[in-house]
């Protein structure tokens, strides 16, 4: 499972949360789930 945004003071930096899978009980006991982020050259169009 996995979702992302493109956020930060800039709108240029790329946020993605990825899990295992979509049951938090599976994942959440053993700390598996983990925010990355990474700058990009594009930016967001504007406010969600």
């Amino acid at each position: 499972m996995f979702a992302c945004m493109l956020g930060g003071d800039d709108g240029r930096t790329l946020l993605v949360c990825a899990a295992p899978d979509s049951c938090e009980h599976n994942w959440a006991p053993v700390r598996e789930a983990v925010l990355l982020a990474t700058g990009v050259d594009v930016h967001h169009a504007g406010r969600p």
